[in-house]
């Protein structure tokens, strides 16, 4: 029985990550290597599922620290983490119960510190107000986001093409709403936008963050809810 509920949530992981990540090498290492785990626990294997369950929950960690955060890899990371503690239960021996017990509240911290303490980082009034500075061109230029809306995104980010896609199927031109880079690789996000369609300005902000679109109301959204986002953009039409 064990190794059933063990094995479940190694699938439910790989499919989670097939269905929700994005289409990258990273991700398809993750998928794989989640899959694996569901065979190491069919074959009996538990010691293999318990390891390469926590090396795999321990890179994307480290990469969110680099990159910056993914709710989707994080709610993958928890998946994984129930794997490999029920999988550590079946293994036996006092060592693996410490190991899951470490990466269970590993886990559980990487949630508790989600989001930037008061005072500390975040949205300040002076880098996410009216204006925002941005480059275009190799130039930096402010945008006003009281007389057009923009969309902070990532490429890598499934919420983000999701709005992306609303958004540009509404204004593919942009003169509704304005584009703007703000992780990940700026050419892989202009091929993203090109190959979508949109025939607009694109500009780059360097920030670490979820996506966010800044409106005429002077507000923010954070792109976790891509239907939201996309209806917000009622400018771009």
């Amino acid at each position: 029985m064990q190794g059933l509920i063990s094995g479940s949530f190694f699938v439910a992981a790989s499919i989670f990550l097939a269905v929700r990540g994005s289409p990258d090498v990273v991700t398809a290492g993750a998928v794989l290597g989640s899959a694996l785990c569901a065979g190491f626990v069919s074959s009996k294997q538990h010691l293999k599922a318990v390891l390469l369950g926590t090396v795999l929950v321990a890179v994307s960690l480290v990469l969110q620290s680099i990159a910056g955060r993914c709710t989707t890899c994080i709610q993958a990371d928890m998946l994984l983490a129930a794997g490999v503690v029920t999988s550590s239960v079946a293994a036996g021996g006092h060592r693996f119960r410490v190991v899951s017990g470490v990466l269970a509240a590993v886990l559980v911290a990487a949630l508790m510190f989600w989001g930037p303490a008061p005072g500390q980082g975040g949205f300040s009034q002076e880098t996410f107000g009216r204006y925002i500075a941005v480059e275009q061109g190799g130039k930096t230029v402010k945008l006003d986001t009281a007389l057009k809306p923009v969309l902070l995104f990532s490429p890598e980010c499934p919420a983000c093409r999701d709005a992306l896609k609303q958004l540009i199927g509404r204004d593919p031109a942009g003169k509704g709403w304005q584009p703007v880079i703000a992780q990940g690789d700026p050419a892989e996000a202009e091929r993203t936008l090109k190959g979508m369609g949109y025939t607009g300005e694109i500009s780059l902000f360097r920030w670490r963050g979820p996506g966010t679109r800044h409106g005429l109301d002077g507000g923010r959204q954070d792109l976790e809810h891509p239907q939201r986002a996309g209806n917000a953009g009622g400018g771009a039409r």
